[in-house]
This record gives structure tokens, C-alpha cells and sequence, in this order.
């Protein structure tokens, strides 16, 4: 298993948002270590504010990633959800989202915790009222 791409660090150093959006793709890549991929991504989504086509299909792989990796999956998922406020059109899906959400807001490692309240606060902002109760549905 490879542990990271040599030109990511330069590719990121160029700062082209376009260019960043397509490395991004990698959160897939198997062949790369998960905690690599998470941060890789994570430093693409601060490079790009969130912006991007994609959203859906990156919730979707953050959610698989989500059991070993909660606290860099509701980070990713807070610095993803920054596009919300200043993209027209960003759509999620709420069954794909919930579960990194609750994740964030049950857990005791404040960095976690207040990834998850930042993420749920841009999409109640954004107008995505369906997260407005997840604290209290990851209570019960």
C-alpha cells in the first residue's frame, strides 16, 4: 500500500482550486493509506472552500471511512460543507449525512465535536432544515 503521492504537496502548493477538485478523487483511492487520503482531503476542501461538483459522492465515501476515522471524516465533512453557504446549488443527501453528524455531536474529542456543530450550523444556514434536530435524535 503506497502512503501518500509525491506531487500531492506540489499540486496543493500551486493552489489551482480546478486542478485540486479532480485530486480530491483519491479519498477512493484504496491503494493510499485512509489516514492520508483523509487528509489529504482535508487540505484540498481548505485549499477550495468546499467548491465542487461532488458532494454527494464525497459524503458517501466519508461515511465509509467514518468507523476508523471519526474525527478527520466530521472535519472533512465541516470544511465540505463550507461550499453550502456560497454555492447555489449544494446538495446533500440527509440519510448520508446523519450518521457523520451524530458521530460528531455524541463525541467527547472536542476538535470532533465542534467540526460536527460547524458542519450542522453551514447547513442549517445554507437552508437545510432536515439537520436541525440531529443532536437531539443522536441523544435518543
Amino acid at each position: 500500500m503506497f502512503r501518500s503521492d509525491p506531487q500531492f504537496p506540489f499540486r496543493l502548493g500551486a493552489g489551482n482550486s480546478d486542478e485540486l477538485q479532480e485530486f480530491m478523487f483519491w479519498l477512493e483511492a484504496q491503494c493510499l493509506e485512509a489516514d492520508w487520503r483523509l487528509n489529504a482531503f482535508l487540505r484540498s476542501l481548505e485549499a477550495t472552500r468546499g467548491k465542487g461538483r461532488h458532494a454527494a459522492s464525497f459524503i458517501e465515501s466519508l461515511n465509509k471511512l467514518l468507523p476508523d476515522h471519526p474525527r478527520l471524516v466530521v472535519q472533512c465533512l465541516a470544511k465540505l460543507t463550507e461550499a453550502a453557504l456560497t454555492e447555489e446549488y449544494f446538495y446533500v443527501q440527509s440519510e448520508q449525512v446523519m450518521p457523520i453528524l451524530e458521530a460528531g455531536l455524541e463525541s467527547e474529542d472536542n476538535a470532533t465535536l465542534e467540526a460536527a456543530q460547524t458542519a450542522q450550523d453551514n447547513l442549517l444556514r445554507a437552508g437545510h432544515s432536515e439537520f436541525l434536530n440531529v443532536a437531539e435524535s443522536a441523544a435518543s
